[in-house]
């Protein structure tokens, strides 16, 4: 008991101290979109387009602004949420081990999550969360749970669909019903009806993610095969993105292909979570560094679920490499990455050598 109370301290005076911390971005884009529902109203401000994220967030800001005139305080305690829901749900995927309160303790004193959370006042907690639960539920077998949480994670962000290549593969192993596959969209449409019954144009509700690959045409900082390209190219190098674009499709339609006729283990099934949610920010162009939050919380949970000593390793491994995005993204140190993108491949090999293997195990869906 004691241990808990002092990690659960830890975790409050660190999460206090960077919660202080005022990036610039604050001031940029957060701040501004307050401000502009602040002048408008809570309801009214969705009567036209602000802001380049889809209108979930952007509520949570308008409910925030209800409580307090603090921008800061919102932004932070969102993030910090966020954070706590990115625990629970680590701690609802290892539920069944002993250890599942110190794994989403843990995931709460990572630096990838404490540098998202607190100290940028990010929310990639909340899409990280519903990615996992997501997995959770295709490991036990419930569908529709799975792809509601999957459709919820792709409201809030479209980096959710790094793990559409799992849930499309878990929906062609269980011949799913149609109904399954048109409730992501379903749902996306959904969370956007309170913008568009307020005026904001179904149009623009339709489109904000391509807006926000046009908007953001930097290589970005992530410990993927970009980060060669950002040290030695310039930083807008627009003519070669569709390459990664390309790379993404085709490990994608390999990967679906080869694991959708096969019934995977429990621990398989987080190691091909783990290899989606890994493999496509590697391969993708204009990934920030905390586009792998999720490959790093997998990662972890496969440690607790699996304690292998490889397993230990490849969740260090994942979550080093992570942190090379974010200092060079605070250090303008753009050659770091690589260092992490080295590490990233031979997590990507031992992955996809366990899943591939021709004399891997392959259980029956009554085991399930």
């Amino acid at each position: 008991m004691r241990v808990i109370a002092s990690i659960a301290l830890m975790i409050c005076v660190i999460y206090g101290v960077c919660s202080t911390v005022i990036p610039s971005d604050l001031d940029t884009y957060l701040f501004p979109w307050i401000a502009h529902i602040r002048a408008a109203g809570a309801v009214d401000a969705f009567g036209g387009p602000f802001g380049n994220y889809t209108p979930p967030y952007l509520y949570l800001l308008a409910i925030g602004t209800l409580l307090t005139d603090n921008s800061l305080v919102i932004v932070k305690a969102l993030s910090t949420i966020s954070c706590g829901f990115a625990a629970i749900a680590v701690w609802r995927f290892v539920r069944i081990e002993r250890n599942s309160i110190e794994a989403a303790a843990m995931s709460l004193l990572l630096p990838t999550m404490i540098i998202d959370g607190p100290v940028l006042g990010q929310c990639d907690g909340i899409w990280v969360a519903l990615c996992l639960l997501s997995v959770a539920a295709a490991i036990e077998g419930r569908m529709l749970p799975m792809v509601i949480w999957c459709g919820i994670a792709f409201a809030f962000k479209a980096q959710a669909a790094f793990i559409a290549p799992f849930v499309l593969t878990m929906l062609l192993q269980r011949r799913a019903n149609i109904v399954l596959w048109i409730v992501p969209p379903a749902i996306y449409c959904i969370a956007m009806l309170p913008a568009w019954l307020v005026g904001w144009p179904a149009t623009d509700l339709a489109t904000i993610y391509l807006r926000q690959a046009e908007y953001f045409t930097t290589i970005g900082s992530s410990p993927g095969l970009w980060a060669i390209g950002a040290a030695i190219l310039p930083r807008e190098p627009t003519d070669l993105f569709m390459i990664g674009y390309a790379a993404g499709v085709i490990f994608s339609a390999i990967y679906v292909a080869s694991l959708c006729r096969r019934r995977l283990s429990r621990e398989q099934m987080i190691e091909a979570a783990l290899l989606s949610a890994l493999a496509l920010p590697f391969l993708l162009p204009k990934m920030l560094e905390r586009f792998t939050l999720l490959a790093d919380l997998l990662a972890l949970s496969l440690a607790f679920i699996s304690p292998k000593r490889v397993n230990g390793a490849v969740a260090t491994a994942v979550i080093g490499a992570s942190s090379t995005g974010y200092i060079a993204y605070w250090a303008e140190i753009y050659w770091l990455p690589i260092i992490g993108c080295v590490v990233n491949v031979w997590v990507l090999f031992e992955l996809s050598k366990r899943l591939f293997r021709p004399t891997a195990t392959w259980l029956e869906s009554s085991e399930f």
